[in-house]
């Protein structure tokens, strides 16, 4: 509906004559097209003018033999074309009325499938573009099969018309979309110049007709693509900052496919975890299963895995797989607490490291997998060279759990320690800092990049993350990870 205020507001301009772009006499492209086109528009039949203002088309479509009904909301405008045209003029009668307000339409006698035709000059333009899908409907509403639209439209980003312009390529797909068909679109030949001295610029004239059947809009190519696949088996994090969420969010940004598995579902937010509830075994093997039968998954990372049954039947799983795979031992809470029981640390120790192309602990973790205290590099690299130990083909042992070492990972491969340095970003909002960045070195080897190369360029999307973090929630907030579309 049209606001009552804005109504009043095209009153006063019709009443100052403060619409430059109003010649007094109707479009000369409308009038050459009207009287002189092979492929015109022919009486009889019932014609709208939406926003027909002063008449002066309306009085022109009458002059043809057709039957107008002029529409506006403005009733100075109205009043001014019943003082230019008259009230009695045959086959001539104007309708104060919102455009979009069907029941006032059909009370002056048009109603769905009323119209031979409607003659477009500015009132598409001269509304919110938020309104263009209701007028297109109202058209589309009101033309009966094989009626016509006519219209002249301002299609510039300049002032000195209407309002709001309007793309050409744009306004066919959406007159396409609402069924009517094209006969003619270019731009307007012999435009005039406005009363204010405009150069009427950027006029398009197009006809259209409302098809019988369904307008079909041209096929468009597809550019179909092939990226790396890569699979996630983790927690759900309802607050959507780490776990699942932040391993797909970083596959997406990193331009991967990111498949995943479900091993629980957490309810948490950004001050903490409420509950955690886990899924079957069968349930994860499942999932598992179906990915791994249809998609190449070439690399994979395993977060929250909750308890020993699902540690075993992802060790299970993944086993067989010809994959690279980078176990994240999500095993101590931001609190300090131990996640897991006695058991299935056991289980993670035995079943899963020695799978692990590349293990990622924190300093807790670490420490919990080795049993050695680390509050040294020293330290570091000892328990480092301990895990290696047992099994995996190398470990990314994150040191920002010690101040002396925030920015500061030590990489241990073959044998040989090699220090990973990157600047610290001051926030209080990291959470998700760890799944991302294993989540990111997974997508970084799937992509091609030998594994300390993908390291480092995973770190570098990791201070991305964390320089445009997100300051949500009552807590610790997330990494942001549409910092690379900044």
């Amino acid at each position: 509906m049209t606001d009552r205020s804005e109504a009043a507001v095209w009153d006063q301009r019709y009443r100052s004559g403060g619409d430059g772009w109003e010649l007094g006499r109707p479009a000369p492209p409308l009038e050459h097209w009207l009287r002189q086109a092979p492929s015109r528009p022919q009486p009889p039949g019932l014609v709208m003018v939406p926003g027909c203002g002063r008449g002066h088309e309306a009085r022109l479509l009458a002059e043809l033999g057709f039957s107008v009904v002029g529409v506006d909301s403005s009733g100075e405008a109205l009043r001014q074309a019943r003082e230019l045209y008259g009230t009695q003029q045959p086959g001539l009668r104007w309708l104060q009325a919102d455009l979009f307000d069907a029941e006032a339409l059909a009370a002056g006698g048009l109603g769905p499938g009323s119209l031979a035709g409607v003659l477009e000059h500015t009132s598409f333009c001269a509304i919110d573009p938020s309104r263009r899908q209701d007028w297109l409907d109202t058209m589309a509403r009101l033309l009966a099969p094989q009626g016509w639209l006519l219209g002249l439209f301002w299609c510039h980003g300049q002032p000195g018309g209407p309002p709001w312009g309007s793309d050409p390529a744009s306004l066919a797909a959406r007159l396409a979309q609402a069924g009517l068909a094209c006969d003619h679109f270019q731009p307007a030949r012999g435009s005039a110049t406005s009363r204010d001295g405009t150069l009427r610029e950027g006029e398009w004239l197009g006809q259209w007709h409302r098809a019988s059947a369904p307008v079909l809009l041209e096929e468009l190519p597809a550019a179909s693509l092939t990226p790396p696949v890569v699979l996630t088996i983790g927690g759900s994090d309802s607050g959507g900052g780490a776990g699942i969420q932040a391993d797909l969010k970083t596959f997406a940004a990193l331009q991967v496919h990111g498949c995943s598995a479900l091993t629980c579902v957490t309810a948490q937010n950004t001050l903490g975890v409420d509950r955690v509830d886990g899924l079957s075994a069968a349930a994860l093997a499942a999932q598992i299963q179906a990915v791994c039968r249809d998609l190449p998954v070439r690399a994979l990372k395993t977060g929250m895995l909750l308890n020993q049954e699902l540690i075993t039947t992802t060790a299970e799983q993944i086993a067989p797989l010809e994959a690279f795979r980078l176990i994240d031992p999500v095993m101590v809470s931001r609190a300090g607490a131990v996640l897991l029981e006695p058991d299935a640390i056991t289980a993670f120790k035995q079943r899963l490291l020695p799978l692990a192309d590349l293990l990622t602990p924190n300093i807790r973790e670490a420490s919990l997998l080795s049993g050695l205290p680390i509050t040294s590099a020293a330290e570091m690299e000892a328990a480092a060279e301990a895990l290696a130990a047992q099994g995996p083909k190398a470990v990314l042992l994150k040191g920002g759990g010690l101040a002396a070492l925030r920015g500061v990972d030590l990489f241990w491969c073959d044998g040989h320690a090699q220090w990973l340095r990157s600047a610290a970003v001051a926030t209080p909002h990291t959470h998700g800092s760890g799944c991302t960045l294993s989540a990111a070195i997974v997508a970084q080897w799937a992509r091609g990049l030998p594994l300390l190369e993908a390291i480092h360029a995973a770190k570098g999307y990791v201070e991305g993350g964390l320089r445009s973090s997100l300051a949500i929630g009552g807590g610790q907030g997330p990494l942001g990870h549409w910092h690379r579309s900044l």
